[in-house]
Parts: C-alpha cells; sequence; structure tokens
C-alpha cells in the first residue's frame, strides 16, 4: 500500500510539480514504509506549496516524532489541532510529548480537551488513563478508562491501564480481575503477564505468580532468561 501510494505521488509531482497533494500522497507512502526522513521533506514540501493543506500536519507531526525531532514534531501537531480540531490522533501524540517533556498540567489539560471534541475516540481514554496512573491520581484513571471500556471492550491495553490504577490504589484484587480479563482477550501481550506476577506477589500468592511465569515463558521465548532468573529467584 505505502509503495503504491508513493509511486502515484511521485508521478503526479512529474506532472505537477507545484501541486501539494502530490508530495503529500508521496509522504504518506513515505510514512506506510517508515521512511520518516522523506516523508518530513515530502510533508514540508506541502507546507511551503499550500500553509492551509490542514491534513499535512498531523502527518507532519508523526514523522518527526518517529525522528524524534520532539520540538519540530509539537510545533507541527499544535498546528494540526489549530487547523482542524477535529483530528484525535493530533491530541494523542501531543498529550504524550508534553508528558514525556514533563509538561503534565499540559498534557492532562490538551488530553480533556480532544476528549470534549472526540468523545469516542478510544485512543484518548487509553492515553489519558495511563497519565493519569502515572501520577498517582487512579480515581481519576479509572473513571476515565471504564468509560474508554465502555467504547472498546475488547480492548486490552485499557484493561491493563485499568488494572495499573487499582495497583496503585492497593486495591489488588480488583487489578487481578481487570488483568486476568486484559488475558483473556489478549494472551499475547507480555505486560499483562508481567503487571500479574508483580501483583500476585505483592498479595503473597507465590503459587499463581510462578504460574504465570511458566505461561510466560512458554508465550515469549525472547524473555525465557529473564523469566527464569525470576522463577529462579522465587525458589530461593
Amino acid at each position: 500500500k505505502g509503495e503504491k501510494y508513493f509511486k502515484l505521488g511521485e508521478a503526479q509531482i512529474g506532472d505537477k510539480p507545484d501541486d501539494p497533494r502530490a508530495y503529500y500522497e508521496t509522504g504518506i507512502g513515505c510514512m506506510v514504509c517508515r521512511d520518516f526522513e522523506n516523508a518530513a521533506e515530502k510533508f514540508e514540501k506541502v507546507v511551503g506549496l499550500n500553509p492551509d493543506y490542514k491534513d499535512v500536519y498531523y502527518n507532519l507531526g508523526s514523522a518527526y516524532h518517529s525522528l524524534k525531532k520532539m520540538d519540530k514534531a509539537e510545533e507541527a501537531l499544535r498546528k494540526s489541532i489549530e487547523k482542524n480540531p477535529n483530528i484525535a490522533a493530533a491530541y494523542n501524540l501531543l498529550g504524550k510529548i508534553l508528558f514525556d517533556k514533563k509538561d503534565i498540567n499540559d498534557s492532562i489539560e490538551l488530553l480533556f480537551k480532544g476528549l470534549k471534541i472526540n468523545k469516542k475516540e478510544v485512543l484518548l481514554y487509553k492515553t489519558l488513563g495511563g497519565i493519569l496512573v502515572n501520577i498517582n491520581k487512579p480515581d481519576q484513571a479509572i473513571k476515565i478508562l471504564k468509560a474508554g471500556i465502555a467504547l472498546a471492550p475488547k480492548d486490552a491495553g485499557m484493561y491493563i491501564n485499568l488494572g495499573g490504577a487499582y495497583f496503585v490504589k492497593d486495591d489488588f484484587d480488583n487489578a487481578v480481575a481487570i488483568l486476568t480479563k486484559a488475558l483473556a482477550i489478549d494472551p499475547k501481550k507480555f505486560d499483562i503477564y508481567k503487571n500479574l506476577f508483580v501483583i500476585l506477589m505483592k498479595k503473597g500468592e507465590t503459587d499463581k505468580a510462578k504460574a504465570i511465569l511458566g505461561e510466560a515463558k512458554d508465550m515469549f521465548p525472547e524473555y525465557k532468561e529473564l523469566l527464569e532468573e525470576q522463577l529462579a529467584n522465587i525458589n530461593k
């Protein structure tokens, strides 16, 4: 698909070198192919040709984010929200960037703003809930994440974050119950096993913790050495 966009865009650039859409479609192709440097270059060309081409700014910000050029990513994403406030993904990515910069209040304010505009955007609930867990506001996180789960009851990541919120509250029984649901939804997420292990050890349920590690060892051979070390530590 990415190569198709790229070839189509390159052909259009050859025919219409001043057409911003040609550069935009080429940039999308580069993004799909994970060629973020060329993608950013093509999107910047779009901006140069038509600064009001509102769809380009989120993609430009995403390309710069992938290149770890966070200042440029932030600038483009703010422009995206200014030009088109309905792009939920722009709020989500900018919220993460601000959180990583330790601009916690700005991050949370932005994500709440995004949710007011995009009330059914699951990604915003998950990101905001995860951030609230990280800053030790589990009650707010639980409210947000439950609302997200109501929209996306099969989103394992939402349950992982909700389990984390209950863990922060020292409500280990609910944390285990929630993570068990996550495991039933997606048994291939390593974080679920890791979190369940930590909580079960906190509860003093060593045998169950060992069983979880045993399952994870079979499921994730890439972590086998680490998991065997953990098991050995329990058995000491």
